[in-house]
């Protein structure tokens, strides 16, 4: 992938998932305009910056609430909702359920099959997802 596509996976994966991220900004810092900087994410990544950050987003809700067991609360807070309805109602839109249920029905499925294809293929092509980065995900929280 290109430089500048690493070096902005490198910033999304670095910015704590409590925080809202800006587009332009992020293209800024890489030195492209927004469309540039998606045009190559996508050739590279086989996806865009805001899905990129999305799946971060999702892959970090399944994991605390899934291996670290957090309750739904704090995951929602750890995860930037001002609420445990709004993160609820984001989970249900995200995973087809509320978290409670999602959490029972991942207790039946194989490791992985949350995942997305083509997240799967920016992980197989070198994108530093933070998957299972456990850092990664509590870095928002001071922990």
């Amino acid at each position: 992938a290109d430089e500048r596509v690493l070096q902005a996976t490198h910033l999304l994966n670095t910015l704590p998932l409590g925080e809202a991220w800006d587009p332009e900004r992020l293209a800024r810092q890489v030195g492209l305009s927004p469309v540039h900087l998606n045009r190559l994410f996508v050739a590279g990544l086989g996806t865009t910056p805001k899905a990129y950050h999305l799946q971060r987003r999702k892959n970090a809700a399944a994991h605390l609430l899934h291996e670290e067991r957090l309750p739904v609360k704090q995951t929602a807070l750890a995860l930037g909702f001002s609420s445990a309805c709004d993160f609820t109602a984001w989970v249900r839109t995200q995973f087809g359920a509320p978290p409670r249920r999602w959490l029972r029905g991942k207790a039946r499925e194989a490791p992985g099959v949350g995942l997305h294809k083509k997240t799967r293929g920016a992980e197989d092509r070198g994108a530093r997802l933070v998957g299972s980065d456990r850092e990664g995900y509590l870095a928002g929280r001071g922990e």
